[in-house]
């Protein structure tokens, strides 16, 4: 019997939801450098509407219970490709627990360096075999939470006909730990994490976090990957308010969640900075120690676009990241109105079409963003958080109107 974490069905259950959202500085946060981030476990108390319906497909193992595969219209892509192990996709997260039998064989291993000791590769990581550590600084990056382990289930688990369950894409998960046990993160670890994956070859990036704080440095890591061609994805946020950062960034794909229903849930942050949605409610993945479980959240949702960026990639590894992020949101199903719309961005993510799609005309626009400015007296990374809401905290340098880079005058994408 599988050892799987199996939610009540007809029963209203705090679910956990895989996203952040900020607290306060705290002055005993040892080892943390810069803005904290916290995960938020529990939003509300949200109606659960699962195990959603069963596909009833031939395949062995779990499968049948991941509506979400349906969804992305997942089972019709793999007619068209299957991914590539050349294909590096980094989760930024809590870590990944590479021993989990569906993803053990799914993970990078550096071909440059060697336990011992010794920086092989010059890379400035010593002994990074396997990913690195950001919060402990070591190169460990093992999951404590199940968080990574999740979302690196989603995008890549190879159980489909193994008795467990099925990532959308056969590509090679890079796991950077910027999390700790208590799911609180900086600016500085995942900018740092963002530049690690670029330099060991990923070309696809995902973070299933984020913060209300705007940092430059942050900011200018995800350009360098976007204009090197490595795509990064990352999570709207859960709070039902405006969209996070990185995902608001402008060389950024966000994502926010959609149900079985294709509705938005009211926990989806929304606004500028949402390109597309995909499930992300009472999705079943990968958990350590070879355990199964359901989450939900705008970073499993987030997970499932990074997949079919990397679907993409592989059957192209010549596309840059303008042309996967045109193809995803040209081919996306409509989910509200006709073109853009603040809750579901361009619309659910369509890993089957985007593999289709050769016209890529993207002719729907957002609006202008909501940016903003940091001080230049302000020692990056250190400027005051403020918790979930609207408000701005005393003293937050960042203006949420349109100050900075202006995506009024973009035809369906982000300026770069």
């Amino acid at each position: 019997m599988r050892n799987v974490a199996r939610p009540h069905i007809g029963t209203h259950l705090a679910i956990v939801v895989f996203g952040l959202t900020l607290t306060p500085a705290l002055a005993n946060d040892e080892g943390l450098v810069g803005n904290p981030i916290r995960h938020i476990p529990v939003v509300g108390d949200l109606p659960f509407v699962g195990p959603l319906p069963v596909t009833h497909r031939a395949d062995d193992g779990m499968v049948g219970e991941q509506y979400a595969l349906d969804m992305v219209q997942a089972y019709d892509a793999w007619s068209l490709e299957l991914g590539d192990p050349t294909i590096i996709v980094a989760v930024i997260d809590s870590g990944v627990d590479g021993t989990h039998a569906d993803i053990a064989d799914r993970m990078w291993s550096n071909p440059r360096e060697t336990a011992n000791g010794i920086d092989d590769d010059g890379n400035g990581f010593i002994d990074d075999l396997h990913g690195w550590d950001f919060v402990d600084n070591d190169p460990n990056p093992q999951d404590e939470t199940g968080h990574g382990t999740h979302i690196a289930g989603v995008i890549a688990a190879r159980g489909r006909f193994t008795g467990g369950v099925a990532g959308m894409a056969n590509v090679t998960i890079m796991p950077i730990r910027v999390l700790d046990a208590e799911q609180r993160g900086t600016d500085t670890g995942t900018q740092r994490a963002i530049d690690y994956a670029v330099a060991n070859g990923a070309r696809v990036i995902n973070v299933s976090l984020g913060g209300t704080n705007l940092n430059a440095s942050l900011e200018e890591a995800c350009r360098r990957a976007w204009e090197q061609g490595v795509i990064v994805v990352a999570a709207a946020g859960n709070q039902g308010a405006e969209v996070l950062f990185p995902a608001k960034y402008d060389n950024v794909i966000g994502v926010g969640a959609v149900d079985d229903q294709h509705s938005v849930p009211t926990f989806s942050n929304r606004g500028a900075g949402l390109d597309l949605v995909a499930p992300g409610l009472a999705v079943l993945s990968t958990l350590p120690d070879g355990r199964y479980g359901y989450r939900s959240g705008t970073s499993v949702a987030t997970a499932h676009v990074t997949a079919a960026a990397a679907l993409l990639l592989s059957a192209d590894p010549s596309l840059d990241a303008d042309t996967v992020r045109v193809r995803l949101l040209d081919t996306a199903t409509e989910v509200g109105v006709v073109g853009w719309d603040d809750a579901s961005g361009f619309g659910l993510v369509n890993a089957f079409e985007a593999l289709k799609a050769t016209d890529l005309r993207i002719a729907r626009a957002q609006p202008a963003s909501v940016s903003g400015t940091q001080d230049a007296n302000d020692p990056l990374d250190a400027t005051p958080l403020m918790p979930c809401g609207f408000g701005i905290a005393p003293g937050l340098l960042v203006s949420l109107v349109s100050l900075g880079v202006s995506r009024a005058n973009r035809s369906g994408r982000r300026s770069h």
